[in-house]
């Protein structure tokens, strides 16, 4: 949705999914509409392929102007929805923390310096989770609790400086408004 939204307004886009058919399927309706897109296959916590996502982008469009990022997973997607902590498997809680902070880490790390080479630009960053359909204090106590352990884990993975070194650089760089009820791929409300 966010995706279709950037292009509405005149982006180009570049689109980077685990799925490399869901991206392409976003990339098909934003360029049918007359956009610009660039759909990426690879997985946010591998950095070669997240350099290999930034290094496309600028090589298709010139330059890096701002980034979005949306990856996340919920213990669904681990096959842990309703399992208590004391039983969820340990490679079950790394990809979830390889996706949700270290993917953050990584997509900073590469954007930032892009951002950069271009002279400046905006970088936001978005947390996601797939049961969230209500704004954070609509939450019932678990998932509300859940997201803000998961903003405290990213605000550690991107302490101060970071912005600091960001901001001398020309590069905003802004935390979103928490979850997104949307699904990352297809029209608002689907």
């Amino acid at each position: 949705a966010s995706a279709l939204l950037l292009a509405r307004a005149g982006a180009a886009v570049a689109l980077a999914d685990l799925s490399a058919a869901a991206a392409e399927a976003t990339a098909g309706d934003i360029t049918a509409a007359g956009g610009r897109a660039l759909a990426l296959g690879g997985d946010v916590s591998n950095e070669a392929d997240v350099a290999r996502f930034v290094t496309a982008t600028v090589a298709k469009f010139g330059k890096l102007d701002g980034a979005f990022n949306n990856a996340g997973i919920s213990p669904a997607a681990v096959g842990c929805a309703a399992t208590p902590i004391t039983e969820w498997r340990e490679d079950a809680f790394a990809r979830v923390i390889a996706v949700n902070l270290t993917g953050v880490f990584l997509a900073m790390k590469h954007e930032i310096a892009a951002l950069a080479r271009a002279g400046g630009g905006a970088h936001r960053r978005f947390s996601w989770l797939a049961r969230a359909a209500l704004p954070a204090a609509e939450q019932p106590g678990e998932h509300r609790d859940r997201h803000r352990r998961r903003r405290a884990c990213l605000d550690q993975r991107h302490p101060p400086d970071a912005k600091v070194v960001a901001r001398r650089q020309g590069v905003q760089v802004r935390r979103g408004p928490g979850q997104v009820g949307e699904p990352v791929h297809g029209p608002p409300g689907a």
